[in-house]
């Protein structure tokens, strides 16, 4: 579940009475498990969010922003989940051809697209860098 780490002053989360400590549970009624979620759900104009307090106690928060408008809030982590391994067994995997010896980081196979489709070069208006 993600954990609020910050809320910027000023903004929608702020003035809803957020703030660091809670854990976000669900925006509409719809469960956030990762940054994908979070996204997609907090994109209307009229959210109801619903939070669990550091002690446990769940409470929920009504708030109106415009559309697409960022709720103002900060996360554990940028994914608001752990990392995602790829699970397929292909021949032709670069991570299983390394040579042994290498750091541990390199072997570790990474299937998560979530990086890809949020921070994609040469998307729009997006510098490439080769």
């Amino acid at each position: 579940m993600p954990l609020i780490t910050g809320v910027e002053e000023g903004s929608p989360a702020a003035r809803a009475g957020l703030r660091a400590g809670q854990t976000l549970l669900t925006v509409n009624g719809h469960p956030v498990r990762d940054v994908l979620d979070y996204r997609f759900y907090t994109y209307d104009a009229v959210l109801t969010l619903e939070l669990s307090d550091e002690d446990g106690a769940h409470r929920a928060a009504a708030l109106r922003k415009g559309a697409g408008a960022d709720l103002g809030l900060s996360f554990e982590t940028c994914l608001m989940d752990g990392q995602r391994a790829c699970e397929n067994q292909c021949l032709f995997c670069f991570v299983d051809q390394l040579p042994p010896g290498l750091r541990r980081s390199l072997y570790f196979k990474d299937d998560d697209a979530r990086l890809s489709f949020l921070h994609a070069a040469g998307r729009a208006g997006a510098p490439r860098r080769w």
